[in-house]
């Protein structure tokens, strides 16, 4: 190859080279372009989603805010419930209370009748036992005494006829 020749394909070379060169700022140019477009649409999207971010933290927020008022409103209703119910078993339980109580007083009351009858029957038939005793006492000395003479009377008889 000649220098001539070479120097014909170096031209050549450039030609295509400055060429491509071309096509590759155009390229360049495109692909700025494209990505300027592309922020664009990206930033449109970023706002966009900003936005729907917004409206439905807004809206769990007041959906929140509506679901916390009704379960506050059910609580307090329900507690209202509650408090009736347990002012119901506070009358019952003074009820009962009172019932226990005056039970209780009759029983004692009931007691105290029964012992202080008990007692008196006691007393009485204590005395009465020892009425009887008394008497059974008197009637044994008697027939001690009687059964004495009639030993005594005995032994005179014995030693009379003898």
């Amino acid at each position: 190859m000649t220098d001539d020749e070479l120097n014909l394909l170096f031209d050549a070379l450039r030609q295509d080279n400055a060429g491509l060169r071309q096509d590759n700022a155009a390229l360049r140019q495109d692909n700025a372009s494209a990505h300027e477009e592309t922020r664009r649409q990206f930033d449109v999207a970023v706002a966009e989603t900003h936005r729907h971010f917004d409206v439905s933290v807004a809206e769990t927020h007041r959906h929140f805010d509506v679901s916390v008022a009704e379960t506050r409103r059910h609580f307090d209703i329900t507690v209202e419930r509650v408090e009736k119910r347990f002012d119901l078993l506070a009358e019952s339980v003074a009820h009962v209370n009172d019932e226990l109580q005056r039970t209780r007083t009759e029983l004692n009351e009931k007691i105290e009748r029964t012992a202080a009858e008990t007692q008196a029957m006691i007393k009485f038939s204590h005395k009465e036992l020892d009425r009887r005793i008394t008497a059974l006492e008197a009637s044994q000395r008697t027939l001690e005494d009687t059964v004495s003479d009639m030993q005594t009377r005995l032994e005179r008889l014995e030693t009379s006829t003898h």
